[in-house]
């Protein structure tokens, strides 16, 4: 899947050029390969959640994670630019289960307003649930 977005980025299409243009896009590759080629898909090797550490995460105990908020810091600290969306104006909840993933610390204490998580699929699409598939990897690239 990264590589379909790296690679959808770098295009020349002109609403890909348009958005180089306005954004600054900062893409963050797997932090638990450790843990990935044991079975595990949220864990690292030593078995701890790395989604659900970003508040205060201790640098020698999830160093990927402490590392990606310094990037998100000094990309923030570099790009003062004037708001053009009003985050306080809009209304959503967060359970209580996420309030220590990446993207809800990076909102609340960076104020990012734009952070996402790309997520894949261990069994295929529910919207067509009704057919077995197999999922190549040319197709979730």
């Amino acid at each position: 899947m990264m590589l379909g977005l790296m690679q959808q980025l770098i295009s020349l299409e002109p609403e890909v050029q348009e958005l180089r243009r306005r954004c600054i896009f900062c893409l963050v590759p797997m932090l638990n390969p450790d843990g990935v080629i044991l079975g595990n898909y949220r864990c690292s090797l030593s078995g701890r959640d790395l989604n659900r550490n970003y508040r205060h995460p201790r640098k020698e105990v999830f160093p990927t994670v402490w590392h990606v908020r310094q990037l998100v810091q000094s990309c923030k600290d570099a790009c003062q630019a004037p708001d053009s969306f009003s985050l306080s104006s809009c209304r959503f909840s967060i359970h209580p289960s996420k309030e220590a993933t990446g993207r809800v610390v990076f909102w609340r204490e960076f104020n990012l307003t734009h952070s996402f998580t790309l997520e894949a699929t261990f069994n295929g699409s529910r919207k067509m649930w009704w057919v077995s598939a197999i999922l190549l990897i040319a197709k979730i690239e």
